[in-house]
């Protein structure tokens, strides 16, 4: 279950602090964040597959603006997370590389698949 986005990016830190209406990890540069609704869909999609934890966004380069979505169980080397209100999302390098000041966000369509958009924060 793969599906293509348009732009967003993450990074973890056990210490995460609000930056002035952008979640930035202490020592780094500003990481994407969600939507509630985005929360709330990453959330209901990692609860409705088996194993899944949370989602994985990748990107074959960092000079492309084109991702793949699909539920992962957990990071792999070299990942960055976000977790945001109870929604994991796990970004390749080249996806953070590019997603870093973008706002992740969700909706369903008419025949209830998922589509994300990704926005400039601030």
């Amino acid at each position: 279950m793969r599906r293509q986005v348009g732009w967003a990016r993450f990074v973890y830190d056990a210490r995460l602090r609000d930056g002035g209406g952008v979640l930035t990890a202490i020592g780094s540069e500003p990481m994407l964040t969600l939507t509630d609704n985005a929360s709330t869909i990453v959330k209901e999609i990692s609860n409705q597959l088996p194993d899944a934890q949370g989602l994985r966004i990748t990107s074959e380069s960092a000079d492309q603006a084109s991702f793949e979505v699909e539920p992962a169980t957990s990071a792999e080397p070299g990942d960055q997370v976000v977790e945001q209100d109870g929604a994991t999302i796990y970004l390749d390098e080249a996806s953070s590389v590019q997603l870093g000041d973008k706002v992740l966000d969700a909706s369903l369509d008419q025949s209830g698949g998922v589509q994300f958009a990704l926005t400039l924060q601030g």
